[in-house]
């Protein structure tokens, strides 16, 4: 992982190499990964016809380097304790030298909110320019950010299975693109149950329950993951019970004690199928992930985001008999109950089925891919 000061840009210079487009990708994400997986997909599609570079906030772009596709950190106003009013001439200074380093013709905006200073620094300049912009945003959700979607030559929308429920402000526009669904990895990336538990060391016949709440930079996971825990110790004293640990986590981690094994892994979906059932949050990428594995799901929305309605995907799914669905604190409540339908034997395979067939009916194409071929078909600027 680079710091704040250091990069890891290293695309060819001159003239002669100019043979390929280059695509510079700027991804929000102070406290997640999920705008930087996103486009790491998208850009590993694109990596046969295009030299693709990423800028990001995400202080776990270092992972992106496994790809072989070089990055800059760009440290959040938070990561850097700056005000907003500070930080955007800091982050369009940093961006502008990266552009100039970088010299793309294209310039990729992943975020609910694209920045002053990306739109200062992408004005005058001979790009062509595309925000990749998520649905499914909350009904109350402040929209003064869609009127920039006018310093953008193309919007891309990744698709929803739960589209069905978007109430937000992007439902109602007709400016963007919409695609499939994005997930970081091809279905023939995934592991067979059988190679995915040989890799994790379970056993044949071993029950493995996951507990991947997030990074819980937004909202306080360890409270509950300590409840999910504890139940499964006195009522499931038999299932292995595994919990996520984010690259990008913050803070302390007890996730080990009592018995209760950390999995430090990304992309956690290329093993996926490996668990019995698992418990997630209901962000984008984990959503979608999930649903296509068809591993049986309880879904643990974070209400405390301040764009992306976790419960309106959760509540499809639930209303789908395609997961479970906990509100912690609010309404179905009751964290035993759902648990102990989503450790029966079947009830999960129920759960099962249902998600493998709407998988099977509503996702037919890949969505990164698509989103590669929007972006590579502008025209290259001359030079």
């Amino acid at each position: 992982m680079t710091t704040p000061e250091t990069s890891d840009l290293m695309l060819p210079q001159g003239p002669e190499t100019r043979r390929r487009r280059r695509v510079l990708v700027v991804t929000s994400n102070g406290s997640g990964m999920g705008h930087l997986t996103r486009m790491l997909a998208v850009a590993d599609r694109m990596s046969d016809d295009a030299e693709v570079a990423i800028a990001s906030l995400s202080t776990g772009v270092g992972v992106v380097g496994r790809y072989g596709i070089p990055y800059e950190y760009i440290a959040s106003p938070s990561a850097l304790n700056m005000s907003w009013t500070s930080w955007e001439p800091y982050f369009a200074g940093r961006l502008a030298r990266t552009v100039d380093l970088v010299r793309p013709d294209t310039v990729v905006f992943d975020g609910t909110h694209p920045y002053r200073g990306l739109i200062r620094t992408l004005e005058g300049r001979d790009l062509h320019t595309v925000w990749m912009r998520r649905g499914m945003w909350l009904p109350d959700a402040p929209e003064e950010a869609l009127d920039r979607a006018d310093h953008f030559d193309l919007i891309i929308e990744p698709g929803e299975q739960a589209d069905a429920y978007d109430t937000g402000a992007t439902a109602r526009r007709e400016d963007a693109h919409r695609i499939a669904p994005i997930t970081l990895l091809s279905e023939d990336d995934l592991l067979s149950r059988e190679q995915a538990r040989t890799d994790l060391g379970y056993a044949e016949g071993e029950k493995v329950a996951l507990i991947t709440l997030g990074a819980g930079n937004i909202n306080d996971i360890t409270s509950l993951q300590e409840r999910i825990s504890a139940w499964f110790r006195q009522e499931r004293p038999d299932w292995r019970v595994v919990v996520t640990r984010s690259p990008i986590a913050r803070g302390a981690h007890n996730g080990g004690a009592h018995g209760v094994e950390t999995l430090r892994m990304y992309p956690l979906a290329r093993h996926g199928r490996a668990f019995d059932a698992v418990v997630s949050a209901s962000g984008y990428n984990a959503f979608h992930e999930w649903m296509r594995a068809a591993v049986p799901t309880l879904w643990v929305p974070n209400i405390e985001t301040a764009t992306d309605d976790q419960l309106a995907r959760a509540r499809w799914a639930a209303d789908e008999g395609a997961g479970l669905l906990h509100i912690d604190g609010g309404e179905r409540a009751d964290l035993g109950h759902q648990l102990e339908a989503l450790t029966d034997d079947a009830g999960r395979e129920a759960l099962r089925a249902r998600a493998a067939e709407l998988h099977a009916a509503s996702v037919a194409e890949d969505g990164a891919r698509q989103a590669a071929e929007l972006i590579l078909g502008c025209d290259v600027a001359a030079g």
